[in-house]
């Protein structure tokens, strides 16, 4: 992810038609997949375990539901064309706002997992949780193609508008980019299951046979000349493209698996990185594109480098952020209070500045 973004803002490939570059495209096009698979499959896992505190609106569900809101509003906020709200209102109808009711990452998984509370809160099992979520990413995959179609502009306001297609400028509109979180809680629920009934490695030999499957029968039927669809993004909206990428995910899952448990002494740092993945993500957009507050490497430098630098800095960055990472986390469990304190403190500051700041 780091180093997409980072070649992304700073390094121009030579051509487009060179197969490695389409290869390339197609590995870091999973990245995206893979950071939502995961989102999905650690909310079943992480509700699973605690179900019943997740059927009433208690203090779990309240904390849980607060860090969703707070996902969708640091997405706007990254997107913010100023850090002045007062500027922002000024200039309501500029392109700049348009920008910011974007869609993206954050905004994306904030709202989809919103979506799977609700419905844990609705249908009360896991068994009918994860019948319904499948279903429903079903329908999402497949009705993708005809939602890229339409101007919901033209019934809804922008800033609903633009969860559904790419027409204003989204990055990851619901339709379909919410379904790869919806497979991820719906594999959760298989793992957990397998998990429960001591079955796990019958559970991953399943699931690589199918993601195989999967991957095969969709490249053959994308050789069918015949399509029920409208025009669209093959890429972006079309589900076999879907299909090939989610299996290709599944794949991947079951592979990291098979590799654990050759791993006798599990390194801890790992962990310790997948609980910092939100703050490792802002901090590297803040760095590689910026924010309202400072400019980002990519507008500071431009797509300037050659592949040997802008790979340099790729790897510079990422161990800067893993390093990020790690201090982070010994903040918060060594110096609980202080970092807490810290956390909300700067999130006044910022708040007031924003609200009295008219540049």
């Amino acid at each position: 992810m780091i180093q997409g973004h980072t070649f992304d803002a700073l390094y121009t490939f030579p051509s487009e038609k060179l197969i490695t570059v389409d290869v390339y495209r197609f590995v870091h096009g999973l990245v995206a997949p893979m950071f939502y698979f995961s989102s999905g499959f650690a909310f079943y896992v992480a509700t699973r375990k605690k179900w019943d505190n997740f059927l009433y609106f208690g203090l779990p569900l309240q904390k849980r539901l607060a860090r969703f809101l707070i996902l969708i509003l640091l997405g706007y906020m990254l997107h913010a064309p100023f850090f002045s709200f007062q500027k922002i209102m000024a200039e309501a109808q500029s392109s700049g706002l348009a920008a910011m009711l974007q869609v993206d990452t954050l905004q994306l998984i904030g709202v989809t997992l919103l979506c799977l509370q609700l419905l844990v809160l609705i249908l009360r099992t896991p068994k009918r949780f994860f019948m319904t979520t499948t279903i429903l990413a079903g329908v999402v995959i497949l009705i993708t193609p005809f939602i890229w179609g339409i101007d919901f502009r033209r019934v809804l306001p922008q800033a609903i508008a633009a969860y559904f297609n790419d027409k204003y400028q989204s990055f990851f509109p619901v339709f379909n980019w919410s379904a790869f979180l919806m497979s991820g809680a719906t594999t959760g629920y298989l793992f957990m299951k397998s998990y429960e009934q001591r079955t796990v490695p019958l559970f991953i030999k399943r699931l690589s046979m199918v993601s195989a499957a999967l991957i095969a029968g969709s490249l053959l039927l994308s050789l069918v000349p015949i399509t029920i669809y409208p025009p669209h993004d093959f890429f972006k909206a079309n589900p076999i493209f879907f299909a090939v990428r989610a299996g290709s995910i599944a794949l991947l899952t079951a592979g990291m698996w098979l590799l654990e448990q050759h791993i006798r002494t599990p390194v801890r740092w790992i962990s310790i990185i997948g609980a910092e993945s939100l703050a490792i993500y802002v901090a590297h957009l803040i760095v590689v594109y910026g924010s309202p507050l400072n400019p980002g490497m990519g507008a500071i430098l431009g797509k300037t480098f050659s592949l040997p630098a802008a790979t340099g800095l790729a790897i510079i960055l990422i161990i800067s952020m893993l390093l990020f990472g790690r201090l982070w986390y010994t903040m918060k469990s060594e110096y609980e209070r202080p970092s807490r304190f810290f956390q909300i403190a700067t999130a006044l500051v910022l708040l007031l500045i924003f609200f009295i700041n008219e540049q």
